[in-house]
């Protein structure tokens, strides 16, 4: 059916209790049959026990690693496809495991974005080698009838019904209700965004199309609502730092539900921050500044973003920084999250939350301050702010550990900064910057110290340092 296009049945294979039992929650709620493993030797019986479309394996596992899981799967000729996962000082391994046949390695801490986007991809490309498959079934059957002069009714009846609709879903397409696809920009897990051309307005745009086929209906309508939000915060947001929202358009005769909004050529953070290793930090400091211009505006329009990352923020060639993706955004007085978030639910990307966030507690405008702290670290030392070697115990250090100072790390700035940084990462909120115009005026200062002239949506540059 088209309602279970993208999802399958995996198996994670996992030693640790509380990331096991994260990722098989998570990716549960995606419509996944979700089966788990404690070690290598248990992924195996499992495996062999009953089909697996995808096994999910940590690689440094006591007894059974997952690489020899994988060589195992490999050697019983058994079909799954295997994704890895890497502690950072396991890369090589993982490589390696790649070399086995795994279909691509994650490093930990897992990005959920990421391995949703990855998983997706194994279904896809799973279901369309199914389809192949199909296809060359029933050009052997209606050769063969031909052969034996079969009614034309027999050879219809003997055809798979392939489902046109998942088939069409592996194409990308031609348009877009109005819009003219280019081409694919990228995919994750709310969806895939195409570079599109508007006919009517004669401009290039992003169109960010939902991914609803890869959702059960009973998360639908929600995953509906949070898009038709990213809408909605995005387009009451009128700023130089914060990618313009358009169109949106709910098809309510089963078309594509979308979002046309502004294009921006250039990278993002995280792109930039792995080809440079690490940025000066008057380039930090600049982009930081138009980042945080663009976030207290819409504080000010009482929107929290709630998922402030490397991944959500477009550099362009000139280094403007945008902001996108308000999916997981929310209004002060709570009217963009009624009824779509559960009690203890955790929304944006773990090493970047704030403190309250793992506790339970609101979250306010200040969260999106200390997320933006650990994109300046990151950015400065390229490196995280907190280290995610296992869910638990990077969580554990963001309540209750400091980042590395910027000098034991080799960074040379002024002080001024470290305090900036000191600020924004401080686990109370309350001794955060109240007045983020405050905190403006502190990134503004470092900026003049750096040769720069920073304004809202503006940076001039007086020289190269």
């Amino acid at each position: 059916m088209v309602d279970d296009a993208d999802t399958g049945t995996i198996l994670i294979v996992e030693d640790h209790q509380d990331t096991r039992e994260t990722l098989r929650d998570y990716l549960a709620d995606f419509g996944h049959v979700v089966d788990t493993a404690v070690d290598g030797a248990d992924g195996l019986r499992k495996v062999q026990l009953r089909p697996v479309d995808l096994v999910i394996t940590d690689l440094n596992m006591p007894q059974v690693s997952g690489l020899e899981l994988l060589a195992a799967i490999r050697s019983h000729k058994l079909t799954p496809d295997v994704l890895v996962l890497s502690a950072t000082g396991l890369v090589a391994k993982a490589v390696e495991a790649m070399r086995l046949g795994a279909v691509n390695y994650l490093v930990k801490p897992v990005d959920l974005e990421l391995l949703t986007s990855e998983v997706r991809a194994v279904m896809r490309v799973r279901r369309h080698r199914e389809l192949e498959l199909s296809a060359g079934r029933t050009t052997m059957t209606i050769d063969r009838g031909a052969e034996l002069a079969r009614p034309q009714s027999v050879l219809l009846a003997s055809e798979p019904q392939v489902d046109e609709a998942a088939a069409a879903e592996l194409e990308t397409p031609t348009a877009i209700g109005r819009y003219q696809v280019l081409g694919e920009l990228g995919s994750g897990g709310m969806g895939t965004v195409y570079k599109c051309f508007d006919p009517a307005l004669r401009r290039t745009v992003a169109v960010k199309v939902v991914a609803i086929t890869a959702i059960r209906k009973v998360h639908r309508e929600l995953l509906l609502q949070r898009f038709a939000r990213e809408a909605q915060a995005a387009g009451m947001l009128n700023h130089p730092n914060i990618v313009t929202v358009y169109d949106y358009h709910d098809d309510p005769r089963g078309g594509p539900v979308h979002l046309a909004m502004e294009y921006v050529a250039g990278r993002s953070l995280a792109a930039v921050i792995a080809a440079a290793g690490r940025l000066p930090w008057s380039r930090a400091t600049a982009l930081v500044f138009q980042v945080m211009d663009a976030l207290e505006f819409a504080h000010r329009h009482q929107i929290v973003h709630r998922d402030v990352k490397p991944e959500n923020i477009l550099v362009t060639d000139q280094d403007v920084a945008k902001i996108l993706d308000f999916g997981v955004a929310k209004l002060a007085d709570g009217e963009f999250d009624a009824g779509l978030t559960r009690p203890g639910t955790l929304l944006g990307s773990p090493r970047y939350l704030a403190p309250e966030s793992f506790r339970g507690g609101g979250v306010d405008y200040r969260a999106d301050q200390f997320s933006l702290g650990s994109v300046f670290f990151e950015m400065l030392t390229g490196a995280p702010a907190f280290k995610f070697d296992d869910f638990y115990v990077g969580v554990h250090r963001i309540l209750s550990e400091l980042p590395p100072s910027l000098a034991s790390l080799g960074v040379e700035a002024p002080p001024l900064l470290q305090e900036v940084l000191r600020r924004m990462h401080h686990k109370d909120p309350e001794r955060r910057y109240g007045d983020e115009m405050a905190l403006l005026a502190d990134l503004r200062e470092l900026g003049a110290l750096a040769g720069l002239t920073l304004q809202s949506g503006v940076v001039r540059v007086a020289d190269d340092r």
